[in-house]
């Protein structure tokens, strides 16, 4: 660690414009690969998106726990709300379902409640 915090404090300014200008070029790429139809340009740019916003709010000074919880309070919010996608697809509810079983496949666990909200407790 350099003796000057200020380095510190412009090297992670910078690293966080980077990560910004990746997220977006991310995104791009997200639109280019749908636009070509090609799968795995798309699997490949939408883990790109994902790892970039990890990355992102990690400079940020946010925890990736905290990334995790909010990610899971938005799925819950939009199960509850009849998020379009979720009334049409049954997409948030599938999504919820996916992050519970890796939760418990990790042995940790699962996000309170099922994906009507519910408790399971009682």
């Amino acid at each position: 660690m350099p003796a000057d915090g200020g380095v510190d404090v412009a090297r992670n300014a910078r690293a966080i414009d980077w990560l910004r200008t990746e997220l977006v070029r991310a995104v791009a790429d997200v639109h280019r690969a749908l636009t070509d139809g090609d799968d795995e340009a798309l699997v490949a740019a939408l883990a790109e998106t994902m790892l970039v916003s990890a990355l992102l709010a990690r400079r940020s000074g946010l925890g990736l726990g905290r990334l995790e919880t909010q990610l899971e309070a938005k799925i819950r919010a939009n199960v509850v709300s009849a998020h379009e996608l979720e009334r049409w697809y049954g997409d948030m509810s599938a999504l919820l379902a996916w992050l519970e079983a890796r939760a418990r496949q990790e042995g940790r666990t699962p996000p309170d409640g099922p994906a009507t909200g519910r408790s399971r407790r009682g």
